[in-house]
């Protein structure tokens, strides 16, 4: 868990079927609403289908990798609608966890692409949401540990106290970032 780092550049090895059967089948033993496991995997690995999910709707990062997979998930069950988005969330982290454990990069990727060209492209019906898109491949880059969170700042006790100043992230400046992640 400490050692998962997001890998945005791979090798050019390709991840062969079996290993992805394991990665998913990691995924499937993440807990979900009543186990119904609502969510769905799409796979890229035709090259067209990359090629035009790159060009038509901006799903540029899935070029850098071997192997990209597009997580979906049923928006009709479940009163709040939440349930089946966290289930496939837990099952996305399982899947990352255990290719890091046989030495697979991977990085989440909720900047997916323009949401209609991808909808269209994957034919994705209207009643699945669209989560993010995930990417495996064998890491190409030097790993370092970014900056995480104190714990202790994290956790609040019997009601939600705010530790730092709610200014818009995109207005920030380096001593606003020293300063979150000092909170």
């Amino acid at each position: 868990i400490w050692g998962r780092r997001s890998i945005r550049s791979y090798k050019k090895k390709n991840i062969d079927k079996n290993t992805l059967k394991k990665i998913v089948e990691a995924g499937t033993m993440a807990p979900s609403a009543c186990n119904q496991q609502r969510y769905s995997l799409i796979v890229i690995e035709d090259d067209i289908v990359r090629n035009r999910l790159i060009n038509e709707a901006n799903a540029w990062q899935i070029g850098r990798s071997p192997l990209a997979i597009y997580v979906v998930c049923d928006k009709t069950y479940n009163n709040r609608k939440s349930a089946n988005i966290v289930g496939a969330a837990m099952s996305i982290q399982n899947m990352l966890l255990y290719a890091h454990s046989i030495g697979i990069g991977s990085i989440i990727m909720a900047g997916y692409g323009i949401q209609s060209g991808v909808r269209e492209i994957l034919q994705i019906p209207n009643n699945q949401i669209i989560i993010c898109a995930l990417s495996f491949g064998y890491s190409d880059e030097n790993i370092f540990n970014p900056l995480k969170r104190n714990v202790d700042n994290l956790l609040h006790y019997n009601s939600f106290s705010q530790s730092y100043s709610p200014k818009d992230p995109s207005d920030w400046d380096w001593e606003d970032i020293l300063e979150f992640w000092d909170t």
